[in-house]
């Protein structure tokens, strides 16, 4: 019953997102794959069946395009449940920055930019492979003159970063301080910080330089690397006002905002 809910709660959501045609597709990849989602116990397979895309999306001002490996998926977490703008409690701002880490290859980027003409954003992967499929999206969007991108890595060394650290596709990244990273981009204030950098954030209620300077935050905790409720504690301390938190196996995603 539980998975029956989320599908037509997603199909609903890519009729938004992506319109009727792309959502009803999704549908009967579903069906074509339905073994194999049973037996993953998600829906990934269904997903993989729109290939790398271009898929097009609607955006607040228009629409922009999504091409990578398994985008699907990334547009059924980021667009359709919107996990990083749950309800609303944090907004893309129209004009500011946005300061992405842990890029991935863009999808995230892509709904910032997309969704506010004048904001710019700052995004961080330490993954070559990844950075050549992120620049792959922006320029395809005509984005460019709008994005930063750093092979950096931030925070602190955690099991997933040791490992990384040991891919050649990371290996040559460079572990940069919070406050060689804020003098490297000149910052004085961050609108809006997505962090999704596998255990290292834990480093943020350490050394609370980029928190400090934020206004809103969408954050991945990852249970793994520390005490979640340790983290959130240290947000109200420092001001902000926690809002909606996503449960997931192994940690959450938290939205706080500044009071």
């Amino acid at each position: 019953m539980r998975i029956i809910t989320q599908i037509i709660s997603d199909y609903i959501g890519i009729i938004r997102v992506c319109g009727i045609f792309v959502a009803t597709k999704w549908l009967l990849f579903i069906l074509l794959r339905l073994p194999e989602c049973i037996k993953q116990k998600n829906l990934q397979p269904a997903d993989k069946m729109f290939g790398e895309g271009p898929i097009k999306v609607k955006t607040k001002y228009g629409q922009t395009y999504l091409l990578g490996d398994q985008i699907f998926s990334s547009i059924r977490e980021i667009w359709v449940r919107n996990v990083y703008l749950k309800n609303d409690f944090i907004q893309i701002p129209d004009s500011g920055l946005v300061v992405d880490l842990g890029a991935n290859i863009g999808s995230f980027t892509i709904l910032a930019l997309g969704n506010s003409p004048k904001c710019k954003v700052i995004s961080v992967e330490p993954n070559l492979e990844l950075n050549e499929l992120f620049w792959q999206q922006i320029k395809y969007n005509n984005f460019i003159d709008r994005v930063t991108l750093h092979r950096l890595f931030l925070g602190s060394i955690s099991i997933k970063q040791d490992g990384m650290l040991k891919d050649p596709n990371s290996m040559e990244a460079k572990f940069i301080s919070q406050q060689e990273f804020i003098d490297l981009n000149n910052l004085k204030k961050i609108d809006f910080l997505k962090c999704d950098i596998e255990g290292s954030e834990f480093e943020f209620i350490e050394d609370i330089s980029l928190l400090e300077i934020t206004d809103q935050l969408a954050i991945e905790i990852h249970d793994f690397a520390g005490d979640r409720n340790k983290f959130i504690s240290k947000l109200i301390e420092l001001g902000f006002r926690i809002g909606p938190i996503k449960n997931d196996p192994g940690g959450c995603i938290l939205l706080a905002k500044k009071n």
